[in-house]
């Protein structure tokens, strides 16, 4: 997220826990997929106002941001 930032690409953790472990939801059981798959969900921007020179943009950066790590 902070490469994505200096990029000025804006992202967002919209769960940053696993939906059986928020407070609303919560129960006691263990789903370790879920629980890691969930750790590394990122939202990125999609929507249909994207020109293709952004979505160039973004998605030339956020494979840049990948191949580096």
């Amino acid at each position: 997220m902070d490469e994505l930032a200096k990029k000025n690409i804006p992202s967002a953790l919209y769960y940053p826990a696993a939906l059986h472990l928020q407070k609303p939801y919560y129960t006691k059981v263990e789903l370790p997929i879920t629980e890691d798959i969930t750790s590394r969900i990122l939202s990125i921007p999609m929507h249909p106002y994207l020109n293709d020179e952004e979505i160039k943009y973004i998605t030339g950066n956020l494979l840049q941001i990948i191949e580096n790590n």
